[in-house]
């Protein structure tokens, strides 16, 4: 008489188990590992791009989407590729800009609740003996701005100055010491990694040239994060964490 083989069943977890009763636990351990790595893989990975002006307020970033039980991965890149493969889709979320970026970015969209308020200021050489009353005195030199840097770009925008732009903070500090151009625009973001550079030779002239509140920027596709962004926010000015993070930098 011959002996039938019993039909193997249909489905993973049926599957594995007949597996496992005749013994083959080799075989199912092999499979139920290679699903996790499947699994493990198709996770989504929630990215943050930065640059390296905005990298001291990460861990306050950092510390909101833990607030809100997410996780993200967070790749230095340069500015203006930052927020323009946000605006593709490359990033899910930028750090921090100033308010009118979504106004140019048809694919971006800002939180409610403002991170911080980003100034911007003139700086010169410490041997320098230009002297700045007002804003509209500052185009009646030669300026200098970092690419990226949305705040400068409106001023020089609105002031009709066309400016002699770095695609570097590095460069940008070296040009201005080399007398590349007479005055350099830095917004208070800046500052945050280069002020220690800046007072090696170079001082602020006048007053405040421009000043905007700075809110996080999500792809569109993640609107739906922005109230929980900005209650986490909201929550940290209340209890002292805000300023503990940002004094942290």
């Amino acid at each position: 008489m011959q002996c039938l083989k019993p039909a193997e069943p249909s489905g993973l977890i049926p599957f594995l188990l007949f597996k496992l009763q005749q013994g083959m636990w080799r075989t199912g351990l092999l499979i139920l590992l290679a699903c996790g790595m499947v699994n493990a893989a198709s996770e989504p990975v929630y990215k943050i791009a930065y640059n390296e002006t905005t990298a001291p307020m990460v861990p306050l970033v950092k510390a909101i989407y833990a607030e809100m039980g997410i996780t993200p991965v967070f790749e230095l890149v340069p500015s203006e590729r930052a927020i323009s493969d946000t605006n593709m889709g490359v990033y899910d979320a930028d750090l921090s800009r100033v308010e009118g970026v979504v106004m140019v970015y048809p694919n971006l969209r800002r939180t409610n609740e403002p991170l911080r308020m980003t100034e911007l200021y003139a700086y010169v050489k410490n041997t320098s003996r230009i002297v700045i009353s007002t804003s509209g005195d500052v185009a009646l030199y030669s300026v200098g701005v970092l690419e990226g840097s949305k705040l400068s770009e409106e001023y020089v925008r609105q002031a009709h100055i066309t400016p002699d732009v770095s695609f570097s903070a590095d460069t940008f500090y070296k040009k201005l010491m080399a007398n590349r151009f007479d005055i350099g625009l830095f917004t208070s973001t800046q500052l945050l990694t280069q002020r220690a550079l800046l007072a090696q030779g170079a001082r602020r002239v006048g007053p405040v040239l421009m000043s905007s509140p700075s809110f996080h920027i999500l792809n569109q596709k993640h609107a739906d994060l922005i109230p929980a962004f900005d209650a986490a926010l909201k929550k940290m000015k209340m209890d002292g964490r805000y300023l503990k993070l940002l004094e942290a930098q």
